[in-house]
């Protein structure tokens, strides 16, 4: 080979080794910012969360780090605006993907996309079985993984087993009955999905979305009003779910109609409004926000037990509500009675506490001490076990005196109260 050959083989040698290392960083750098990465990224955060997901830029502070920078999220159908989400960093560690978020803001008109889109994207995603999440919505903290859910408020926790849950959704689920004046309908729509598996094509999930449509008639105008009845259950045989979501926010559903065991206690005017999501298992987890009980009967809710009568009818506003089985851990809200009118010996029982006299709306919490009454802010605890324990005691010996058991309640009153 000639020398001038040889040379110019050293030198293309010499370029190429010293040019390629920067090269390759330059096409990775360019990569990772490149419109191809982003969408790369866009698809795998849809197909996680189960929003359609739009990026405007990608960084990595750290290796293994990825920062994503104005994360906008859209219901994937109607492409709506659903929230944000601000300070999105995706790390890999050796546990698996993890992605953490500073703060994720939820539109108020796509609350019901995120909630629909996240429970499709968990029934059918072939990863739910190594899914972890905890979050935390103001006082409340959410941990989620593949054996249940757990939710911790101030000093109580509730945990949702998923071992337990129920086999199967019942065969019927009787169609809500809309109580309004002069109501044209209801319009209903049902329909009834199936989720596979991608990929093998297992089933692993059944949907049914029953939406119904009241339009109330007046002399000018007509007032179209919907609400929602969901039931979403994962047929997986290690982690059966069962999630029940009855909206009736904007259509105030009959109790009477819909909860005919309710009819019993709170009358059949009653009428029950608000969002309720119950997680079907042994125990019958219920979870319960901004719900509305309005015109119970004053008289028929205190007849079976309480001395005397109670005339008038009492709106009960709950603002949050957890029960695990049979027992309430929180209750929050407030209540108001319109032309209460107690008599007999059930006056003189609430004449002892100073608190609830002549008072027409009061707030109240209960929690696993009692029951804390707050009237012009005052506060007053009840020990309800006490109260139950002075109920039961002369049922269960056979004295049907309720003078006897009015006396006891208006001991019991005066003396839980505690004032702030």
């Amino acid at each position: 080979m000639h020398e001038a050959t040889q040379r110019r083989l050293y030198r293309i040698l010499f370029i190429g080794l010293a040019i390629s290392p920067m090269l390759f960083v330059v096409t990775v750098a360019a990569y990772r910012q490149s419109a191809w990465r982003i969408a790369g990224m866009e698809k795998q955060l849809t197909s996680r969360l189960g929003l359609k997901v739009q990026i405007s830029g990608l960084t990595h502070p750290l290796p293994f780090h990825t920062d994503v920078e104005q994360v906008v999220l859209s219901d994937p159908d109607t492409l709506e605006r659903v929230g944000s989400i601000d300070g999105l960093r995706i790390q890999q560690t050796n546990r698996g993907l993890q992605i953490s978020a500073q703060t994720v803001s939820v539109d108020a008109s796509g609350q019901e996309s995120l909630w629909r889109c996240v429970h499709e994207s968990l029934l059918r995603s072939p990863a739910i079985d190594c899914c972890y999440a905890a979050g935390q919505i103001q006082d409340l903290v959410v941990f989620s993984d593949v054996s249940g859910q757990r939710f911790e408020q101030n000093l109580h926790s509730v945990r949702i087993e998923y071992d337990r849950l129920c086999d199967a959704i019942g065969p019927q689920i009787a169609g809500p009955q809309i109580a309004g004046p002069q109501v044209a309908g209801p319009n209903v729509r049902a329909e009834h999905r199936e989720w596979k598996e991608n990929g093998t094509g297992d089933l692993v999930g059944r949907s049914l979305r029953c939406q119904f449509q009241t339009i109330a008639a007046t002399d000018d105008t007509q007032d179209s009003r919907q609400g929602r009845l969901e039931v979403y259950r994962a047929t997986r045989t290690l982690h059966p779910v069962t999630v029940v979501l009855l909206d009736c926010r904007q259509t105030p559903l009959s109790v009477a109609a819909t909860f005919p065991a309710w009819q019993r206690t709170a009358g059949s005017a009653c009428t029950l409004s608000g969002l309720l999501e119950w997680r079907l298992d042994a125990v019958s987890t219920l979870t319960a926000r901004n719900v509305a009980i309005a015109q119970v009967d004053l008289a028929t809710a205190s007849a079976p037990l309480l001395p005397g009568r109670a005339d008038g009818t009492a709106t009960l506003h709950v603002d949050q509500a957890f029960r695990y089985g049979p027992q309430w851990e929180r209750v929050d809200g407030t209540v108001q009675l319109e032309q209460f009118r107690p008599s007999g010996t059930l006056l003189k029982a609430f004449q002892g506490a100073q608190v609830l006299a002549n008072r027409k709306t009061f707030a109240f919490r209960w929690n696993q001490l009692g029951l804390h009454v707050d009237a012009d802010g005052q506060t007053q605890r009840i020990d309800t076990n006490e109260v139950i324990r002075s109920l039961l005691v002369p049922l269960a010996a056979g004295k049907t005196d309720r003078q006897n058991v009015a006396t006891r309640l208006s001991r019991i009153l005066p003396r839980s109260g505690i004032r702030n």
